[in-house]
């Protein structure tokens, strides 16, 4: 599994990052828990996503083009 990770491409073309955050919201809502996760449960995995998209400004790395080797320096 790892090196199929390793061997995909990045999207060819940049989602926007408000895209990913809303797609992920979405994701919290209803996935997480099967949609019972707890408000701290949510808060966290929010401040992950909020840290990792801040880390990926920083490097200036769109967060939908993301690499396997970014996220290992992540």
């Amino acid at each position: 599994m790892r090196d199929l990770v390793a061997q995909q491409r990045p999207l060819a073309v940049p989602v926007p990052t408000s895209q990913l955050l809303e797609a992920f919201q979405d994701f919290m809502r209803l996935d997480v828990a099967d949609g019972d996760a707890s408000p701290e449960t949510v808060r966290t995995y929010w401040g992950q996503v909020c840290a990792f998209v801040a880390w990926c400004e920083d490097e200036e790395i769109k967060p939908s083009l993301a690499t396997h080797e970014d996220l290992k320096s992540y």
